[in-house]
């Protein structure tokens, strides 16, 4: 779905936020950071049956991310997460939806792979 200079304009002021919090990491900001990012993302699902099923297993996982959040390494779950909107803004930006949807996939496989290892 085509995303207007307001809607990129927000994903950038997420962005700055992050740089922000990362100087002084909490989990509280990061999870409401990528609530914030995940919102933004899910607004340019044009399929809404689709963008239902996301929001609802987002809202599931979400669940287990902040449980394992003690766990995860904040520093740098904030680093992966800053790379993960710098590359969805700049795909955005060129009208690569295409590419937003790998982006999303690697950023979820990634995040399986450390929430794996921290789990066992």
């Amino acid at each position: 779905m085509p995303r207007s200079q307001k809607d990129l304009d927000r994903i950038r002021t997420l962005i700055a936020i992050c740089d922000k919090v990362m100087d002084n990491p909490s989990q509280r900001a990061f999870l409401r950071l990528n609530m914030d990012f995940y919102w933004e993302i899910s607004a340019m699902t044009g399929n809404l049956a689709l963008r239902e099923l996301n929001e609802r297993l987002y809202l599931k996982v979400v669940r287990v991310v902040l449980k394992m959040m003690p766990k995860l390494g904040l520093v740098e779950e904030f680093r992966a997460f800053r790379s993960e909107m710098e590359a969805v803004l700049a795909a955005a930006e060129i009208g690569d939806w295409e590419a937003i949807g790998y982006i999303r996939r690697a950023h979820l496989s990634m995040s399986f792979n450390h929430i794996m290892t921290y789990a066992v």
